[in-house]
Order: C-alpha cells, then structure tokens, then sequence
C-alpha cells in the first residue's frame, strides 16, 4: 500500500514523501468513483495516545506523524479528515483528535502546546474530566476536542482544587469548575 510505504520510507523530506505518494494512489487518472472509496476507506486512524496507525502499524516516523498531526480537519458532516497537499481522506480517532503535550501558566492564563505543535490558551470553562478521571478541553475556537497527555495534566495539578467532592481550576483568584 503506498500510505504504508511512506510511512515505511519517509526519511528525507517527510512532506514531499508524502505527497508524492499520495499523489501515486490518487493522481489525476483515478475516477471519481475509485477516489471517494479510497477516501472512506483509509485505513488511517489515531489512537488515545495520539499515535497515528495504518493498516494495524503504528506510524513510528517523526516526519510523518508530525505532519498528518497538521492535517487534522473535519468535514461538513462531522467526520473527522487529514489533509496533505490538496488530497484529503477520512480518519478515525479512538478519542479527542488532539493532544496537549504540554502546558505554561503565564500572566493567569494557560498556554498549551498541541499535537500539531501549535500553541493556544486553554479555554478554562471548557475543562471536563472523562473515564478514568483524564481532562480534556475544547481548542482551536472550540471546533474540537484536545486530551490532556500525562505530562499536561500532571502539570496542570497545582491548579486543580476540590470543594465537596467537586473539582475546580483556580488561577487568579477565579474557579472553573471541571465538569
């Protein structure tokens, strides 16, 4: 396959890699038809951790994880997609598309640092804790859902209270409550 080959090959220049083997699966002599069903049928997915698999193989090489990591998007209907160049396919995400990797506290705000290595303030109202007590929080406008990694959420600990069974973010002076 050859999503699987530049994954397996893509040591000098990881976006042109890419691209040039995404243009081999979808160039200008695939149908419309044949284009569609390889975009439903990528076989790409990402995993709680923030790994990106294909076909059952952990994508390993630094290049490409970073940029399909940039990649990420949603289509009009909610699917989520990873974009490189002008292709595009569908992907699957066992959980929150991204991952804050790491976290500052400058001037009473939060800065966080992306999967897709870039940064933006945490939206304190939009902190929530799922399954297993893991945090999570909405970026990029709001449009989607980011994991706190281990580090970031070990991080953010100091900011984190609790008030009669009821956990709070206090920075500033102010609460926020962790739904």
């Amino acid at each position: 396959m050859p999503w699987v080959m530049a994954v397996d090959t893509g040591r000098l220049n990881a976006r042109k890699r890419v691209e040039w083997q995404v243009v081999a699966i979808i160039g200008k002599n695939v149908d419309d038809k044949t284009l569609n069903q390889l975009r439903e049928n990528s076989r790409i997915r990402l995993d709680a951790r923030g790994v990106f698999w294909h076909d059952g193989a952990p994508v390993t090489h630094p290049g490409i994880a970073r940029l399909w990591h940039r990649g990420i998007g949603r289509a009009a209907d909610g699917r989520l997609t990873l974009t490189v160049g002008d292709q595009w396919c569908f992907i699957e995400a066992e959980d929150a598309p991204y991952i804050v990797r790491l976290l500052s506290l400058e001037s009473n705000q939060v800065l966080l640092r992306l999967s897709d290595e870039t940064s933006e303030t945490l939206d304190l109202s939009t902190v929530t804790r799922g399954a297993g007590d893991v945090l999570y929080c909405r970026v990029k406008h709001g449009v989607f859902l980011a994991r706190f990694s281990q580090a970031a959420q070990i991080a953010l600990a100091p900011l984190v209270g609790e008030d009669a069974g009821h956990f709070f973010l206090e920075i500033g002076g102010r609460r926020w409550p962790i739904r």
